[in-house]
């Protein structure tokens, strides 16, 4: 009779919270049911066991729905269960030929909108244009950042 070994990886200290620098506040990175497929490949039958934070979605000026925001290191956790620990994910990116993580500042400037709007219980997608600009370091610092978010989040 085989036993099964359980093997608990540890998650990376930045998806169990840390100091953002753009919002200086706290952050938990979270990520939508798309983002989550498309950065962990995974299915919806793989998501409906956890939790989400549901909060209005900004599409354009006057266009708002529900979003379902799932933290990142749940799905990370869960992927790693569905593809065999880390080493699955990673080879998992390697064969269907994806972008490799983005760099850590990248991440931190990708995860402040989303902290801000979320506390007005709203989500952004982090390719909107003004968005995709101020993550892509194309526009400036945190009152640039704190100046769309009050414009965006009425």
């Amino acid at each position: 009779m085989c036993r099964e070994r359980v093997v608990e990886e540890e998650t990376p200290a930045r998806l169990q919270g840390y100091a953002n620098e753009y919002c200086g506040m706290n952050a938990v990175p979270m990520l939508t049911k798309s983002e989550d497929k498309a950065m962990y490949f995974l299915e919806n039958r793989h998501l409906e066991s956890l939790l989400t934070e549901v909060v209005y979605a900004v599409w354009s000026a006057e266009n708002y729905d529900r979003a379902f925001l799932f933290y990142e290191r749940d799905v990370l956790r869960v992927a790693r269960g569905v593809h065999g620990l880390q080493v699955g994910v990673d080879n998992a990116r390697i064969v269907i030929e994806a972008a490799p993580f983005p760099e850590e500042a990248i991440l931190d400037r990708r995860d402040a909108p989303g902290i801000l709007f979320l506390q007005r219980r709203y989500f952004v997608r982090s390719d909107f244009p003004r968005i995709r600009a101020f993550v892509e370091g194309q526009q400036g610092g945190t009152s640039e950042l704190m100046a769309i978010v009050d414009e965006m989040a009425i």
